[in-house]
């Protein structure tokens, strides 16, 4: 079952907004300010028409060789819809025809300003210090992983939610609006409770983003373990009828509580390539770190990648696997394409730490750039 990073599909009432950015104002206004950052716009997998306007020049871009490096204060327009794939996949873009898209941070990753126009935006989850957003002339949308769109114009902004979760604010307050909702504000930044979200709200995209091809899939409902170790559950944090795969207490470890694990010869094997994710969706009762860790056959190492999770709500995981790392000296022994994978297993909590974490929809895919 795909699932909403909150407690229920229902959930989004409001709260005062809280650890916004200390520039929050100034990027809402529209204020630039070259932070050193810089996002590397992958020239290969540019689809469209689209324009890049830098110090009163216009450049138009087409598909070729090499990357452009945009920094704080460029614009990106386009006049009949394109794609974008910024920072080797990190953030894949779609623009609507008529979108203009400005870079208003880069740094610490990017926060752009949607002037006019409609956005697509897909997100993998952002290491510690990293993080993404896009303000309107109203509001602002925060996210650390996932698929959305944002629509700005003269009525106010909206935002249609796909995968994960996505934080709006606006007004002093915050929404959280889950997958398969969209939630709307007005262009007084008033944001309204978010609404079931229809399939039609983000067919404009469909042509410009990369297709999935589905390597390797654990959703658990056909009560099938799909080469992983443990026993189903159905409990409250899951939809009626629901199953997920409980994680099982780990005795003798000195790190961790819990654990999944699908160990090697129950898995199909996975090779590491450009655009290739795991993703998977994970619930704790508290705040929890996780560790996802795979074993790579290829260099004979565990390689691994650490979250936090808020605890209270599912929230989903998507990482690439050519970004996992070793560890010891992980800047000498990167992922290398073809690197074989044969094994999966993930860790939460501390050492006697008997809270339920749960686990559901493991997804490898294949990102098909048109």
């Amino acid at each position: 079952m795909a699932r909403a990073d909150a407690t229920s599909a229902g959930s989004g009432a409001t709260r005062p907004a809280g650890d916004a950015p200390s520039d929050r104002r100034g990027l809402l206004e529209g204020t630039v300010s070259d932070d050193g950052g810089r996002l590397a716009l992958a020239l290969q997998r540019l689809a469209g028409s689209l324009v890049l306007e830098r110090g009163g020049e216009r450049r138009r871009l087409q598909r070729a060789a090499g990357e452009v490096a945009l920094r704080p204060g460029d614009l990106l327009s386009s006049a009949r819809g394109a794609f974008v794939s910024l920072d080797g996949g990190a953030f894949d873009l779609c623009l609507d025809r008529g979108t203009r898209l400005q870079v208003r941070a880069a740094r610490s990753g990017p926060f752009l300003g949607l002037e006019q126009g409609r956005v697509l935006a897909e997100v993998a989850t952002l290491p510690s210090g990293r993080r993404f957003g896009v303000v309107t002339r109203e509001a602002e949308f925060h996210v650390l992983g996932t698929v959305f769109a944002v629509e700005a114009g003269a009525g106010g902004s909206r935002v249609v939610v796909a995968e994960g979760t996505v934080e709006a604010r606006a007004g002093g307050q915050t929404v959280r609006v889950p997958a398969g909702r969209a939630c709307a504000s007005d262009p007084r930044g008033r944001l309204a409770r978010p609404r079931p979200a229809s399939a039609e709200e983000l067919a404009w995209a469909e042509a410009l983003a990369p297709r999935r091809r589905l390597l390797f899939e654990a959703t658990f409902d056909d009560r099938k373990l799909r080469g992983f170790v443990g026993a189903l559950s159905e409990a409250e944090a899951a939809a009626p009828g629901d199953l997920c795969l409980r994680l099982q207490p780990l005795a003798g470890n000195r790190f961790w509580g819990q654990w999944a694990h699908a160990p090697q010869g129950r898995l199909p094997s996975l090779r590491a390539a450009p655009g290739v994710a795991l993703q998977f969706s994970l619930w704790t009762e508290r705040p929890a770190e996780v560790l996802l860790q795979a074993r790579n056959e290829t260099q004979g190492k565990d390689f691994k990648r650490s979250f936090a999770h808020p605890g209270g709500f599912w929230k989903t995981f998507t990482v690439a696997l050519m970004d996992l790392s070793t560890y010891y000296d992980p800047g000498k022994h990167p992922v290398r394409e073809g690197d074989l994978f044969t094994d999966l297993e993930v860790y939460a909590c501390e050492p006697g730490d008997a809270q339920v974490v749960l686990l559901d929809d493991v997804r490898v895919y294949r990102k098909l750039y048109r």
